[in-house]
């Protein structure tokens, strides 16, 4: 954390032989007025893609899959991320949760240390079919200072996604 005097400032409180007792007070006001306005408390939020079908999946895998991706963002760098996912679909109006995952753990990104990319959430899907998905998320963050911060989150509105993969 650094501080400084404007540099107009210093030459004419030299210049005008101001005791050093105002020049140490002037640095220690701004320093505190440094502090007061900064916020040294981490915060961290999840990011969510929108929910689609994963033509990555198909591609690779051969699967006809609805996947869920997201990011944990924090204000402050962090080491890691743990998450657990859930999607639901609506059936009859209602939702019913199809997928739950283990406890996932991402680390930071090299180039982005405030960010930690899940990318391996997906549930299978019949194939031309439309359903209705929604994605949620808990977990907790490390933060590079060692604290623990608490996130949650979800998609939002259920989402419509054909299962099918159609060329843009």
């Amino acid at each position: 954390m650094s501080f400084t005097l404007p540099k107009p400032l210093i030459p004419g409180l030299v210049k005008a032989r101001v005791p050093v007792w105002v020049i140490a007070a002037a640095i220690g006001a701004q320093f505190v007025v440094t502090q007061i306005n900064q916020n040294h408390e981490p915060t961290c939020s999840i990011k969510f893609e929108r929910i689609h079908y994963s033509s990555s999946i198909k591609r690779n895998l051969g699967k006809d899959t609805v996947k869920l991706n997201l990011v944990t963002s924090c204000s402050q760098p962090q080491n890691y991320s743990d998450i657990v996912a859930s999607i639901s679909v609506l059936k009859n109006d209602r939702p019913v949760r199809i997928y739950t995952s283990v406890n996932t753990r991402q680390k930071a990104s090299a180039k982005k240390p405030t960010d930690a990319e899940f990318l391996e959430f997906w549930v299978s899907c019949k194939k031309d079919s439309i359903e209705s998905y929604r994605g949620e998320a808990t977990g907790k963050v490390l933060m590079s200072t060692g604290k623990m911060v608490s996130v949650s989150g979800d998609t939002g509105k259920f989402l419509a996604v054909l299962c099918d993969f159609k060329a843009k």
